[in-house]
């Protein structure tokens, strides 16, 4: 959630004049997977030695190294023993407060989420045993340090701070008042600890959503809470960047190469995975397509990790960021897009295109949600022959619908919807059940039509385009099983099949929208798998259908 907020706040402090990196914890992001077992903090403080050290070669000796700390990324970076200068925290959490706030998100959401792995702590996106549990939760709170340097930053309008961790990414916004006031705050002397009144004021609503688990050191960013950064005029015109790196998947005893790409006439940012040494292995290639407007690590992480996993067993795999998304969003957007566009789509298929040229495999695109739709949008001539779409709602295959609704989807106008429920309750009561009439009782071939015009939500609209020259499988979780069955997709797959069209439905209970549940996490990955032939999936309830 905060890597759009953390990308402007390593800009911002960069045309100031300072050398910045932005890191993503080892478990988050980019990054991957934390070694199995391995004492969270400790592995975070280790990272942080290492964009200590990275900006420490860049700069030289004499210069000094500050960092900023977002969230629990500050309670880490308070307490490192590393010689930062000024420690920027931003937000500042303890690790039980930041514990108990995303373990109590998950039970008050309202979701059907699939059972919590038994042993250990989930939160969104991360599962902890209880040992990994209580070491996060020893993390104090940096306030209450006496560390020198230290620099609280607390923001006075609440609506800035919620935004920064507290809402959905469809409702975060980077505050540029509140980042350019943090940035200031680099050359200003250290505050005493626990000194909030020294916080800057943001002028103007707005935030940044948080990944409250990410960090940045030397210049933190991408998944990570944390900002290092250095000053003076150190000469860093020598610098270049790496753009190979290889990965041990503890998971299959294997290493696996990963490169970065800039793809198009855009040159949008890309990270193509393969084993090592080979690119077509006859084992097929995947590109793997992210929810929402998130970056192209996927739903928090997830496709870092299922790329490498692929790559490990032969089947190299694409991720490309989509213009306006992730590190292909100008540093002028301070909010997500609008997601479901043609442009996007455009974009996975570039990347799926490049994968068959450079492998000469057959690809299986698959996508979470919105990436879901960006795949099965595709056009016929894509090199996603296979496509596997995971809990896909959008059934419309127009962007005006979706253009009028992020641009009137305002978080403070839901909340007001919310304090004012009674009134909403009769609102949404008579037109859902005039909804309900027109789907119930409307002919079919009537009901198609009009989704054709993006009118209501149809499935067979998008099941039709997806299938005509691919073989594509949706999988559902049971909330959007149950939409699927409401927005009348069964009859639409009778239809399609009995045209011979390649497509399956499944609906697996272990599956949440977002892929949040380890459990859910797990089943997607074994789903992805079995598309490409590396595994069964048995467990999946394949529904029936009608004659």
């Amino acid at each position: 959630m905060s890597h759009r907020s953390m990308r402007l706040v390593a800009a911002r402090a960069a045309e100031a004049g300072w050398v910045v990196i932005r890191v993503a914890w080892s478990g988050t992001s980019e990054s991957g997977e934390r070694p199995v077992g391995s004492n969270p903090v400790a592995v975070w403080q280790r990272d942080l030695e290492v964009a200590f050290g990275t900006a420490r070669e860049l700069v030289g000796p004499h210069l000094p190294v500050h960092g900023i700390g977002l969230r629990i990324g500050a309670a880490v970076l308070a307490t490192s023993e590393l010689p930062f200068g000024k420690r920027v925290l931003w937000e500042p959490v303890s690790g039980a407060i930041y514990m108990r706030q995303y373990t109590g998100l998950r039970r008050a959401s309202g979701l059907s989420l699939p059972p919590e792995v038994e042993g250990g702590v989930e939160i969104g996106g991360a599962h902890f045993t209880d040992a990994e549990a209580a070491a996060i939760r020893a993390l104090p709170d940096p306030r209450k340090l006496t560390t020198p340097g230290l620099v609280p930053v607390r923001e006075k309008d609440r609506t800035v701070a919620k935004k920064l961790y507290g809402v959905a990414a469809i409702y975060a916004k980077a505050t540029p008042s509140a980042i350019a006031a943090l940035v200031a705050r680099l050359d200003e002397p250290a505050a005493g600890a626990g000194d909030d009144d020294a916080a800057p004021r943001a002028v103007s609503p707005g935030t940044a959503a948080d990944p409250a688990h990410e960090t940045t050191v030397s210049g933190a960013g991408e998944a990570a809470s944390g900002v290092v950064v250095t000053g003076g005029t150190a000469d860093v015109s020598g610098w270049r960047p790496t753009t190979h790196a290889r990965f041990h998947v503890a998971e299959f005893d294997v290493d696996v190469e990963e490169e970065l790409l800039e793809l198009g006439e855009d040159l949008l940012p890309a990270t193509y995975t393969h084993p090592v040494g080979r690119h077509g292995t006859g084992a097929g290639a995947a590109v793997l397509a992210p929810p929402s407007a998130d970056p192209k690590d996927g739903p928090t992480g997830l496709w870092a990790v299922q790329a490498r996993r692929l790559a490990a067993r032969g089947v190299p795999a694409m991720r490309v960021e989509r213009h306006h998304c992730g590190d292909g969003a100008g540093l002028d957007e301070v909010k997500d897009i609008n997601p479901y566009k043609y442009q996007g789509v455009a974009d996975i298929d570039l990347g799926a295109s490049w994968l068959h040229e450079r492998t000469g495999e057959a690809v299986t695109g698959a996508g979470l949600c919105v990436g879901g739709w960006l795949v099965a949008m595709a056009p016929p001539t894509s090199a996603m022959t296979t496509r596997v779409v995971l809990n896909n709602v959008a059934w419309r295959a127009g962007e005006r619908y979706y253009e009028k609704l992020y641009r009137n989807w305002d978080v403070d106008a839901v909340l007001e919807q919310l304090r004012t429920m009674s009134d909403v309750e009769l609102n949404t009561t008579w037109r859902t059940r005039a909804k309900e009439l027109v789907r119930r009782r409307m002919p079919y071939r009537m009901w198609l039509l009009l989704g054709r015009c993006n009118i209501p939500n149809v499935p067979e609209v998008v099941m039709e385009h997806a299938s005509r020259n691919a073989e594509v499988s949706f999988y559902f979780g049971v909330e959007d099983g149950v939409f699927f069955e409401q927005e009348r997709g069964e009859e639409g797959l009778a239809r399609l099949t009995r045209r011979g069209r390649r497509i399956k439905v499944a609906h697996v209970p272990a599956l949440d929208h977002s892929l949040q549940a380890r459990a859910s996490r797990l089943t997607a990955m074994q789903i992805v798998d079995a598309a490409l032939g590396l595994s069964h999936y048995p467990a999946e309830e394949v529904a029936t259908c009608a004659a």
